[in-house]
């Protein structure tokens, strides 16, 4: 040991608990991919802003589908 503190990540997880992949192996909860997940404790501060970027991206996205399945499915009513 070199008797200095471990540093503190500066990005946190975005994990909230809610894990579960759907079929493309995103989470759920977080958005990330199983590969992400995997990568997260090796991954540089610049590499985890870039995954959450893209976890960003991939909600909005999944909103997105949402939003046009419901409009789809109230004008089936």
């Amino acid at each position: 040991m070199s008797g200095q503190p471990k540093r503190r990540n500066r990005v946190d997880s975005p994990c909230i608990r809610h894990c579960c992949l759907d079929l493309q192996d995103v989470c759920l909860g977080c958005f990330r991919t199983l590969a992400e997940i995997l990568a997260w404790h090796q991954a540089t501060d610049s590499e985890r802003q870039t995954i959450l970027e893209h976890c960003r991206q991939r909600q909005v996205e999944r909103d997105q589908a949402a939003a046009g399945f419901r409009v789809m499915r109230t004008r089936r009513k």
